[in-house]
């Protein structure tokens, strides 16, 4: 077995049908599994993975608690339920990787590359995404509850009943993102684009759309109820008027969705 040195350096032993991946890095303990940096079933926390090339990787069940992931090319690997709380992935390239019902609680994917990355059911509380490109993304049931989504691409993706409690969107691209069931509540999505946005059902209860342009966004049966908005939002020219007349001035330019003892003109506001 031939030996490298480096953090993320390896040995590699081909006898039989498997290969195992021995990381020089003490860190990190490594299984067996098909294919060159597919043998991370087991990693002890904080182990330095930067730069790594695991592309293809099988990281089905990985422990990769704290691990940092800088700029590691992650192409299509699988990580499926892998467990990547607390770990950093600034940078880090994964296009077409497979983390459905992954846990990545505060993990750090700023600058990420995760076009057309699967997460679906995938555990996303207080993550940040800041300026990360989820376009296509399947985030369908995924928890981003508090996480950090500012100037983050969003077009195209699934968000269908997705947990965004409290997450922070500002100036995120949504366009065409699906949102049918999603909970948003207050969520900041100020200045955000939700243009052919699908928020039918959505729960948008004391979010933040000031300058959000949500030109041609289906709002079907969506709670807008304590939605804060302003002189610069751009509703669905089907809802602007209805918009105006349920709304109280806050200050000047700026109106928040009422609804109060049940009275008709003030009842709980649902598009639809």
């Amino acid at each position: 077995m031939a030996r490298q040195t480096g953090d993320a350096d390896q040995a590699v032993s081909s006898g039989g049908a498997h290969q195992v991946i021995e990381f020089a890095n003490p860190f990190l303990v490594c299984g067996q599994a098909p294919g060159v940096g597919a043998g991370l079933a087991r990693t002890r926390p904080l182990a330095n993975l930067t730069d790594a090339g695991l592309t293809d990787a099988n990281l089905t069940d990985a422990d990769l608690n704290g691990a940092n992931l800088t700029d590691a090319k992650l192409t299509r690997a699988d990580l499926t339920r892998a467990n990547l709380k607390r770990t950093n992935l600034t940078r880090a390239k994964l296009f077409g990787t497979d983390l459905t019902d992954a846990n990545l609680t505060l993990a750090d994917l700023t600058g990420a590359n995760l076009t057309y990355v699967d997460l679906t059911g995938a555990n996303l509380a207080h993550v940040d995404l800041s300026v990360a490109n989820l376009a296509h993304m399947k985030l369908t049931r995924a928890d981003l509850t508090l996480a950090k989504l500012i100037g983050a691409n969003l077009e195209d993706a699934n968000l269908t009943r997705a947990d965004l409690t409290d997450a922070d969107l500002t100036r995120a691209d949504l366009n065409g993102a699906y949102l049918t069931h999603a909970d948003l509540n207050g969520a900041n999505l100020t200045d955000a684009k939700l243009t052919r946005a699908d928020l039918t059902r959505a729960n948008l209860t004391g979010a933040d759309l000031e300058g959000a342009d949500l030109h041609n966004a289906n709002l079907l049966a969506a709670d807008l109820l304590g939605v804060r908005w302003s002189s610069r939002t751009l509703w669905p020219t089907t809802v602007a008027e209805l918009m105006r007349a349920r709304s109280d001035e806050v200050e000047p330019g700026v109106w928040v969705v009422a609804g109060s003892g049940g009275a008709p003109d003030r009842s709980p506001i649902s598009v639809g």
